[in-house]
């Protein structure tokens, strides 16, 4: 194998913020291969000399000699701290050590360019001092564009270690305020905004699946983000301590939350969500969220599960909030709840699991809004203090039948309500003046899914209603 160093006869002195053209970058050729690197530049003895790279750079994705681009060299663009945005072409397969040492100054925008194949990129264990990622804490970057998905190569006592670690390559990047992700992905890399604490937007694209672990953990200035519609999984942690966010939308298509996934949202509320479409949920989703007053379960035929190992690490037992809409089988996540004041039991409950309420020790107003009273699966549904002290409301017509109903027929204090008195009105048949229908979370529906929907009227009125259609 050849390698022939070309080297610039003359820089310019000043340089305008255009991009650079091919005889300005400086390149190692490996003959064999036909294909080039991207290094820095050196002297005519050979010496480095960084620094050399300025303004708006392109990398060519050909050599002046028609040798394809496809490497950015280690140290290529040292001390080049008056470069101010970065485009990376499709041809470059690798990235090496340290390619950006001391470009903080004025380096803005990185692009990486669209294309199906995986980029390698070098990540640095610098013991004790922690992992450098490529775009990592040293670089002042403020707008990421990733067009490909990357694999990590790991440094450890100047011997590559492959496969080791999976790291973003803007993993800590403290400066970093927006990412855009290209159609390439189909999911969001496990921790792959971790840590970047001044992120502010990020664009994801129509067809990812999944969001992964840690993938926005610690992103302390994410107010928002929007979900695409086809995602169905939300990993461990994926917006842990994410504290100034204050309202996610999640898709109709999502069917797992995983633990700690929304946990120390400190903004997070004043109501959450969860799907239809959800079948399990991690432990400790939506711990320590002080904002959050209310969570909506809204009808499902299938139960809502929890993934956790007993049901004191279950998912919902330290969520700090005043009420609950529960109008699906669950399988006692909030066994353990010591909030919860005021619970509504949705018009689909036909069940109910055996200690879901049962430590629910401030409950003290429980709506059941189905006519026929739901089977309760033990006799500790409920605590004793919310049948002794609290009270039971129940829909017109059907206080005969609750008195007489195992568990129900424990409580010291029930009464009828129409459910318009509840805040609520049953919905006995279509209306033609309804002009849109929204399930709690705002999601717009067609009107036939059953359970509690916020319709909005042709008069401009706005109602809720229980539908069973």
């Amino acid at each position: 194998m050849k390698k022939n160093v070309l080297s610039l006869a003359l820089l310019l002195t000043a340089m305008t913020a255009a991009a650079q053209d091919d005889d300005m970058f400086c390149y190692v050729y490996d003959d064999a291969t036909q294909t080039a690197t991207v290094t820095y530049y050196k002297t005519a003895d050979g010496s480095a000399k960084g620094g050399t790279y300025t303004g708006d750079v392109v990398i060519p994705a050909k050599a002046p000699n028609g040798y394809a681009v496809t490497t950015i060299g280690e140290d290529a663009f040292r001390n080049s701290n008056t470069m101010t945005s970065l485009t990376i072409p499709a041809t470059i397969d690798s990235i090496g050590s340290r390619p950006f040492e001391n470009c903080d100054a004025k380096l803005k925008k990185i692009t990486i360019e669209d294309s199906d194949k995986k980029l390698r990129c070098h990540i640095r264990d610098v013991y004790p001092l922690g992992i450098r990622p490529v775009f990592g804490t040293d670089v002042d970057v403020e707008e990421v564009y990733i067009g490909r998905t990357y694999s990590d190569y790991l440094e450890r006592g100047w011997v590559e270690v492959a496969g080791q670690y999976t790291i973003s390559v803007i993993y800590s990047n403290e400066y970093v305020k927006k990412v855009t992700l290209g159609n390439v992905y189909q999911e969001v890399p496990d921790g792959l905004c971790y840590g970047c604490e001044s992120l502010q937007s990020i664009s994801l694209p129509s067809k990812v699946k999944r969001v992964g672990k840690k993938a926005f953990s610690h992103c302390e200035s994410l107010v928002n983000i929007s979900l695409p519609s086809a995602v169905e999984s939300i990993g461990e942690e994926a917006f842990y301590r994410c504290n100034v966010l204050k309202d996610i939308t999640l898709p109709s298509s999502l069917q797992f939350i995983g633990g700690s996934a929304f946990a120390k949202c400190t903004e997070l509320g004043p109501v959450f969500t969860i799907p239809a479409s959800v079948d399990s949920i991690g432990a400790s989703i939506l711990d320590e969220c002080p904002q959050l007053k209310r969570i909506n379960i809204p009808y499902s035929n299938n139960p809502l599960k929890y993934t956790c190992p007993s049901q004191f690490t279950n998912s919902l037992r330290a969520a700090a909030i005043d009420t609950l809409y529960m109008d699906r089988y669950i399988d006692g996540a909030f066994s353990d709840n010591r909030t919860i004041k005021t619970l509504y039991v949705g018009p689909n409950v036909t069940a109910i699991k055996n200690e879901t309420f049962s430590s629910c020790y401030n409950m003290t107003e429980v709506y059941s809004l189905n006519p026929v009273p739901p089977t309760c699966e033990g006799a500790s549904v409920f605590y004793s203090g919310t049948k002794s002290e609290g009270r039971l409301h129940v829909p017109t017509g059907s206080l005969g039948a609750y008195k007489a109903a195992f568990v129900w027929q424990d409580f010291f204090n029930i009464d009828e309500q129409d459910a318009a008195v509840m805040g609520i009105e049953v919905q006995k048949d279509g209306n033609s003046t309804v002009t849109a229908s929204y399930t709690l979370g705002g999601q717009r529906t067609a009107g036939t899914q059953r359970g509690l929907l916020i319709q909005r009227m042709s008069d401009g009125s706005v109602r809720k209603v229980i539908t069973n259609k």
